[in-house]
């Protein structure tokens, strides 16, 4: 994500280019996610930085069938999380004096460099937007959605809209979501709330469950009432009885 132009990164990533194909494949139903202990932020200590990695992938969460899982072993990880600068020698591409951070499209499981995030630690990383600082869980959320196989969107308001906007919000927008369900075919479902109650099904319910869990009791009072029924009319005889003889 660069700051003032449209570009995560200041020399072309194929598949950075276009839309990927499909997102990431899950592995068991998770996406496994991995903060490098090597390549960290000078900025926010390790636990800050978990907590808006947990953040952003939680943002990203409704809208996935499979979920998000931190691990400390990198090689099963979907998602590699590294803060890096030009002066390391592993880093993939350069990045761009303007460019805050970038990502790679998924492939298959992402097993490799494929979906791994790459942050500019050259920047002031804070938890919140800042006159001298970017929000990190902001720009993590953005790069995600990369990481995931979203493209840019043309709407500012979206937060894979390419530039950094000098905020705090970071809204999905509908538009990103429907990208997500063709990368994933999978749709989330988002249940209505009920204004209506369908008492038919209400009463069936409750008298299944009246029965179940009184079905006990049920039958013993039907016994004592049996019981006090003929105790009844045994005593009704023996009075007849007495009056008869008296």
């Amino acid at each position: 994500m660069p700051i003032t132009r449209p570009a995560c990164c200041s020399k072309p990533i194929p598949r950075r280019i276009s839309t990927a194909k499909s997102g990431i494949k899950p592995i068991d139903g998770k996406i496994f996610w991995h903060l490098s202990g090597e390549y960290v932020s000078e900025d926010l200590t390790k636990l800050k930085v978990i907590v808006a990695m947990q953040k952003a992938f939680a943002k990203w969460q409704p809208y996935f069938a499979a979920t998000f899982e931190p691990t400390s072993d990198a090689s099963k990880s979907a998602i590699v999380i590294r803060f890096m600068s030009n002066d390391d020698e592993e880093i993939p591409y350069q990045f761009d004096e303007l460019t805050l951070a970038y990502a790679f499209f998924p492939e298959g499981e992402s097993l490799g460099i494929d979906s791994d995030m790459y942050f500019n630690d050259a920047h002031n990383w804070t938890e919140m937007h800042t006159d001298d600082g970017f929000n990190l869980f902001k720009v993590a959320v953005h790069e995600m959605g990369h990481a995931f196989g979203l493209d840019h969107s043309d709407d500012e308001n979206d937060i894979m809209f390419p530039t950094y906007q000098a905020n705090d919000d970071v809204i999905i927008t509908a538009d990103t979501v429907d990208g997500l369900r063709r990368l994933n075919g999978w749709v989330p479902s988002i249940e209505k709330p009920k204004t209506d109650f369908d008492l038919a099904a209400i009463f069936t319910k409750g008298e299944k469950s009246l029965k179940r869990l009184y079905s006990a009791d049920l039958r013993a009072i039907s016994e004592m009432l049996e019981l006090k029924t003929h105790r009844r009319k045994n005593d009704m005889a023996e009075a007849i009885a007495a009056r008869i003889a008296g």
